[in-house]
This record gives C-alpha cells, sequence and structure tokens, in this order.
C-alpha cells in the first residue's frame, strides 16, 4: 500500500517515468537482498573460486610429492613456495608474499630498533610464509613457529625446507593462555585452510594440544624482537587477563596482530598496548605495536 502511495505521489511530483523507475528500484534492490540472492551469489563466488584455483595451476608448475599435488609459485626465495590446489594457500601467498602484507612490520621494526630482528615468534604459521618473509628479512633471526593443523604443517615444512630455512622450532599445536587441550572450530569465516579457531573440548571431544603464549615467550633468552599474532579469535583468550597480557608484552619490542571483529576484543587488547607501555598503528587488516621500553 506504502509503495501504491508513493507511486502515485512520484507520478504527480516527478513524472510517471520517475515513477516507474523508483518501483523498479525498489523491487530489484529487495530482490538483491533476498535470501535466494545471497544463496545465489555465495555460489557464484565458490564457482568462480574454483576456476581461479585451477587457472592458477594452468599458469604455475605443478608437481607431486608423496602421492600429493602442489603448485609451486615464485616467491623471491632460492627455491619457490608451495601452495595446495584447491585450497585457501592461494590467498595466504598473495597477502604475504604477492602483496607484502608483513613489509609494513620490518618497516616499522628497522624504524624504531637499530640491530635487526633476531628472535621471531610466528603464531599461526599456516604453511610457513610469514615465517618465510621474516627468514629473508632477517637471515640470522631464530624462529618459533606455531601451527596445529597437521594439514598445514606437512606444506609448511616443505615451505621451510625450500626456503633454506633452519633456524627454527616448530610447535605443532596451538597458542592460549595456558597449555592445555583444544578443539578445532572448522565453522569460522569460510571454514577453509586458513580459517579455524579453538575452543576448549566438550567430554569425549578429540582435541589438539595448545601451549602457553607466556612460556614461548619466556623461551628467549632475551626479548622477542618480532611477536606475530594471527589466531583467528583466540587473541580475545591471550589478552582476556590483564596481568597475563603483561607479562607476555614486557618481553615483546614489536608486536603485529591481526584482530578479528567477531570477537568484540579490540578495545581490550589496545588498553593491554597503553598499560605496557606501548603505541600502535592499524595498517589495513594488521595492528603493529612497538614496546616504548626497548625504542
Amino acid at each position: 500500500m506504502k509503495s501504491i502511495r508513493e507511486f502515485f505521489f512520484l507520478s504527480k511530483e516527478c513524472g510517471l517515468y520517475n515513477a516507474l523507475f523508483y518501483i523498479w528500484h525498489k523491487i530489484a534492490l529487495k530482490l538483491e537482498n533476498s535470501e535466494w540472492a545471497v544463496r545465489r551469489r555465495e555460489r557464484k563466488a565458490r564457482r568462480l573460486d574454483r576456476i581461479f584455483a585451477a587457472l592458477y595451476m594452468y599458469t604455475n608448475e605443478t608437481c607431486v610429492l608423496e602421492d600429493r599435488k602442489y603448485i609451486r609459485v615464485d616467491a623471491g626465495l632460492p627455491e619457490r613456495v608451495y601452495l595446495r590446489p584447491y585450497s585457501s594457500d592461494r590467498d595466504v601467498y598473495t597477502q604475504v608474499i604477492a602483496k607484502h602484507e608483513y613489509s609494513n612490520v620490518s618497516d616499522i621494526f628497522n624504524q624504531y630498533f637499530k640491530t635487526p630482528a633476531r628472535n621471531i615468534v610466528d603464531c599461526g604459521g599456516n604453511i610457513g610464509l610469514t615465517t618465510v618473509y621474516f627468514n629473508k628479512c632477517y637471515p640470522g633471526a631464530r624462529f618459533v613457529t606455531v601451527e596445529p593443523m597437521k594439514d598445514n604443517i606437512e606444506t609448511l615444512k616443505l615451505n621451510f625446507l625450500a626456503a633454506g630455512l633452519r633456524n627454527y622450532k616448530l610447535i605443532e599445536g596451538g597458542v592460549w593462555s595456558e597449555n592445555c587441550t583444544l578443539v578445532v572450530n572448522d565453522t569460522f569465516r569460510d571454514g577453509k585452510e586458513w580459517s579455524f579457531s579453538l575452543r576448549p573440548g566438550k567430554g569425549g571431544e578429540e582435541g589438539i594440544p595448545s601451549y602457553s603464549l607466556l612460556e614461548i615467550v619466556n623461551s628467549f633468552d632475551g626479548p622477542v624482537d618480532i611477536l606475530k599474532i594471527d589466531v583467528e579469535g583466540t587473541e580475545k583468550i591471550l589478552f582476556s587477563d590483564p596481568s597475563y597480557s603483561a607479562a607476555f608484552l614486557q618481553k615483546v619490542k614489536c608486536l603485529a596482530i591481526e584482530i578479528h571483529d567477531e570477537f568484540d576484543c579490540r578495545q581490550q587488547i589496545y588498553d593491554a598496548f597503553r598499560a605496557a607501555n606501548f603505541f600502535y598503528y592499524d595498517i589495513r587488516d594488521l595492528t603493529i605495536a612497538i614496546n616504548r621500553n626497548y625504542a
């Protein structure tokens, strides 16, 4: 009824053509936001993603290692990096290697600290490309890379070998506020290999080991130069106790963290930075924080 009244009003004020244009636009907008249209767009996106993944295989070298197919892509390293076809690895490569997502981290670190980074922790290692990138920037550094998913770890090890990375410790598990057992939640965001989160398990659920971030940071003799955290929401747990976050932050010079706003913890993390005498930059998906006590 409202639309009819609007049509007659507009036909008098703006003319019949404009009134028809408005009604059609209103109907089209409602259809565009309908459940059917949303599902149609999702199906189209999935179809295009599969097509682009296949073209990625077509334009790059493929190989088979231990009965598994990989795509070998140039990363400006001694060897190419390995990606799994039809996975989120292509997106990770685009972010970390092609678009140099972490170049802002190394640039800001080098701006405030005169000596190269020597101790680097990568929480949420995925297929190892961030560690590989930082190894290129700081070839003399010691790395601790944390990754809980076995399938990711296999590809991570291939990429470390291809990059000639030797001075590293791989922790096959998750990162948490304590040593415990957690369960993988693979329904986070798009549910692909780079989008899973951890949660406390319920009775009878099979879990994976997770380790205290504070213990990992304290395993170094000196401060951690760069701590990278991309853990799909676990950052809320790491910063939920101000005394716990203060304890590990005091041993970190530079922190690069992706804050997932679905978990409503951004302000909580900012408050922890201020309490620990950090200042920070928000650059696209990353928040880069510098400890004034070392700078």
